[in-house]
C-alpha cells in the first residue's frame, strides 16, 4: 500500500476519494493554507494528520507519492520540495505557468529520478484511447488540422476566488485549454514550435475584472499541421469540450446536440459514422493515479509524463504571452 499525501484541497478533495478508489493507496495526510479547509475535509473524509506547511508533507517518512493541487501559479514550491524528498507527484494542470518554473521541475525531477504525472487525466477517458489507435493504426492518414476548444461556463471562478484576484495575469489556457491543448499534442504526435493568440475580457468587464476570459490559439506544429483552441471560461452556454481532427485519409469531430463522437473515412464512403467506444472501466483520474503507481513499480513512464507535461506546459504560456504582447511566440524544446 502507497501511502500518499495532498496538498491544497480545493479539487484535491476529489484527489482524495480517487486514491482510495485504487486500493492501492492510503491518504495519510493533507495540507492546505486555509484552516477551516483542512479541518473540514479531514473530518468529512476520516484523515487524522493536518498540516498547514508542505514542508511537514516532505519529511515524511511514511509518503511516497503527493498530489499537488495547490492554485495555478503556485505548484513549483510544494513540487520541488516533494521531488528533493525523493517523494513522486501528480502535479495538477498546469504543470506551472513560467518558463523558469517549467526548467525548475523538469531539471529536479531528472536529477532526482522521481516519477512526475500531470492532471490532464482526458487521455484516460475510452473515446481518446480508442481514437488515438484508430490514429495509429493510418486510418486518418495525416494530421494535417485539427480543433480542440475548452467552452466553459464558469463565471463564479473569475469574479470570486484567486483567479480573479490575478486580473491580467492569470492564464486561462494554463487553467482550462490546457485539457484540449494536451489532447491535440498527444493525439497529432509531434511538437508545437510557434503559437499566434489573440484575447479579450468582454464578460468579466462588467465586473470590474481584467481577466483574459476569451483567448483563441493557433498552433503550427514542426511536421507542418496546425491547429486552432478556444479557451472560454465564461460562456453564457452549457460547457463543452470541442475536438476535431482531420486527415488525408479521414476525419473525427464530436458534436454537442445530440452528443456524438463521428467519423468518416475513405473507406466509409465518406459516410459519417458514429464511433464505437468501449465502456469506461474506471473514472479517468483514478485511471490516471493507477498509471502513476503503476510507473513507479514498474519503473516505467505514466502515459502523461514529465515531458509531455513540460511541452503542453510551453505552449500555454506562449500562447498566453502571444496574448499579452500581440506577437507570436516560439515555443522552445524543452
Amino acid at each position: 500500500m502507497f501511502g500518499a499525501a495532498v496538498i491544497g484541497l480545493g479539487v484535491g478533495r476529489q484527489h482524495i476519494l480517487d486514491y482510495r478508489a485504487t486500493g492501492r493507496a492510503e491518504v495519510r495526510v493533507i495540507c492546505d493554507l486555509q484552516e477551516e479547509r483542512l479541518q473540514r475535509v479531514g473530518e468529512e473524509l476520516g484523515i487524522a494528520d493536518r498540516v498547514t506547511d508542505f514542508r511537514e508533507v516532505a519529511a515524511r517518512d511514511d509518503v511516497q507519492v503527493v498530489s499537488i493541487c495547490t492554485p495555478d501559479h503556485l505548484h513549483t514550491e510544494p513540487a520541488l520540495a516533494m521531488m528533493e524528498a525523493g517523494k513522486h507527484v501528480l502535479i495538477e494542470k498546469p504543470l506551472a505557468t513560467t518558463w523558469e518554473d517549467v526548467r525548475r521541475l523538469v531539471e529536479t525531477a531528472h536529477r532526482t529520478g522521481v516519477k512526475v504525472a500531470h492532471g490532464c487525466q482526458l487521455r484516460y477517458l475510452p473515446l481518446y484511447q480508442e481514437l488515438k489507435r484508430h490514429i495509429e493504426r493510418g486510418e486518418l492518414g495525416e494530421l494535417f488540422y485539427a480543433e480542440g476548444d475548452y467552452i466553459g461556463s464558469h463565471l463564479e471562478l473569475l469574479t470570486e476566488g484567486w483567479r480573479g484576484q490575478l486580473g491580467a495575469a492569470y492564464n486561462g489556457v494554463a487553467g482550462g485549454g490546457v485539457h484540449p491543448l494536451d489532447l491535440l499534442c498527444w493525439l497529432i504526435g509531434d511538437r508545437v514550435v510557434e503559437v499566434t493568440a489573440y484575447g479579450n475580457k468582454k464578460c468579466v468587464e462588467p465586473f470590474g475584472f481584467e481577466v483574459y476570459d476569451c483567448i483563441v490559439a493557433i498552433l503550427k506544429f514542426q511536421q507542418g499541421a496546425i491547429a486552432k483552441s478556444l479557451t472560454t471560461l465564461a460562456a453564457a452556454r452549457p460547457g463543452f469540450r470541442y475536438l476535431a481532427l482531420y486527415g488525408t485519409r479521414g476525419t473525427y469531430l464530436n458534436t454537442p446536440y445530440p452528443a456524438q463522437n463521428l467519423i468518416v473515412t475513405e473507406t466509409t464512403q465518406q459516410q459519417w459514422q458514429s464511433l464505437t467506444v468501449p465502456p469506461a472501466e474506471t473514472e479517468p483520474r483514478v485511471a490516471l493515479i493507477q498509471d502513476l503507481l503503476d510507473a513507479i513499480e514498474r519503473d516505467t513512464q505514466p502515459l502523461v509524463n514529465l515531458a509531455e507535461a513540460a511541452q503542453v506546459a510551453a505552449v500555454c504560456i506562449a500562447a498566453f504571452e502571444s496574448v499579452q504582447q500581440g506577437r507570436p511566440v516560439l515555443v522552445p524544446d524543452r
